[in-house]
């Protein structure tokens, strides 16, 4: 997920996890993530201000998941 996706999804943000507990900020590096997806990351995983901290997966159409997925699968195996 990039900044791109992270724009056309917020709607489906949200600022609680599946039991309704407030998510926190994550102090996680994530260092296989491209450049891209390690901003769209700090955006919403970092303690600085968001509009939420995570986008309900199962609101991303599959379809839009799997290209994303084949994308990343043909970027580590050229």
């Amino acid at each position: 997920m990039d900044a791109t996706d992270l724009h056309h999804y917020a709607q489906h943000g949200v600022n609680h996890d599946e039991a309704g507990r407030p998510v926190k900020p994550s102090p996680a590096i994530l260092p296989h993530l491209t450049e891209a997806e390690a901003t769209a990351y700090d955006t919403i995983a970092t303690a600085g201000p968001t509009p939420f901290r995570r986008i309900e997966q199962e609101m991303i159409p599959l379809a839009h998941a799997a290209t994303r997925l084949l994308d990343v699968t043909a970027r580590s195996h050229p």
